[in-house]
């Protein structure tokens, strides 16, 4: 079962960047992905939501 949203603003945009912690194992192109997925403002709203990804918006329109 998910959680519903605590409210506030659901698109993130007024979240801080998160910046990722660099480790021996990950690589450069891993640790930008990761970058990129933690401050995606869609991949917060869909794990909010329940979705399992963030393409879900893009299949609602």
């Amino acid at each position: 079962m998910v959680k519903p949203p605590t409210g506030g603003n659901l698109s993130g945009r007024n979240k801080g960047h998160t910046a990722v912690k660099t480790a021996k194992q990950r690589t450069e192109s891993s640790a930008k992905w990761l970058e990129r997925q933690l401050n995606d403002p869609y991949v917060a709203r869909a794990k909010a939501e329940g979705w399992r990804s963030r393409a879900a918006f893009k299949l609602i329109e």
